[in-house]
């Protein structure tokens, strides 16, 4: 997962506000889910499962991102 939020890099770096803007919810995203990872005792993959049935109930520009970002991440490291 810290490779993972390696990868996004920092979101100053955006192109635009609106990079800038989905970028940083990006981090802040996978800076949740990390935190929460190490603070539960179940499985990760349960954890960020949990997560994204949150933010999947929500709407928002921030709530898309994170449900985007939970998914490939849960995608790319648990499958």
């Amino acid at each position: 997962m810290r490779l993972y939020l390696a990868e996004l890099g920092d979101p100053i770096y955006s192109a635009s506000m609106d990079g800038l803007e989905a970028r940083s919810y990006a981090v802040s995203t996978v800076k949740e889910l990390i935190k929460r990872v190490e603070n539960s005792d179940d499985h990760p993959a349960m954890v960020v499962s949990e997560f994204i049935k949150q933010v999947d109930r929500r709407s928002g520009m921030v709530f898309r991102v994170a449900y985007d970002i939970s998914v490939d991440l849960y995608d790319r490291v648990f499958l």
